[in-house]
């Protein structure tokens, strides 16, 4: 019984990562995106050697972060930059890059799934009543315990 409820409990754990999470990502027209939104771009090789020096860090050719502002030729992202310190823990600051429209091949933004949230939300809803039916049920006793009361 106790091995039971511990795969309950494991797959109670892990099924929500194996569902991928809740988001997705859609190309939108840069002209098109909110700024504050967060948004994934596919840039040139040429502007990721350009971010690789002005980050200090090497960058692939997708670079995520929040679309901070639009201008006519260039949008400007705020993106995570690991600081390392001798003395104490890592921190992560924010950095603003100019990323030029030119170098863009297509953005990315990021969307809340309705329908994967729902039902994650719901299978987690059901396996958290078959977990708390199976753990508090009278395990198939109709009368209860059988403790106390009276027979007469």
């Amino acid at each position: 019984m106790k091995v039971r409820n511990r795969a309950y409990c494991l797959l109670a754990l892990f099924l929500p990562s194996a569902l991928g999470g809740c988001y997705t990502y859609s190309v939108m027209p840069v002209d098109q995106i909110p700024v504050g939104a967060d948004v994934k771009a596919r840039i040139s090789g040429e502007e990721a050697d350009r971010l690789t020096q002005e980050l200090g860090s090497e960058q692939d050719r997708v670079i995520a972060g929040e679309l901070t502002d639009k201008q006519a030729s260039d949008i400007l992202l705020s993106v995570p930059k690991f600081v390392q310190h001798s003395s104490g823990p890592n921190s992560t600051v924010y950095q603003r890059v100019a990323i030029q429209k030119s170098s863009l091949f297509d953005v990315e933004v990021r969307r809340l799934d309705k329908w994967k949230t729902g039902g994650l939300v719901a299978l987690a809803a059901a396996l958290a009543s078959v977990i708390a039916i199976k753990q508090f049920g009278n395990n198939g006793n109709p009368g209860g315990s059988g403790k106390g009361g009276t027979d007469k």
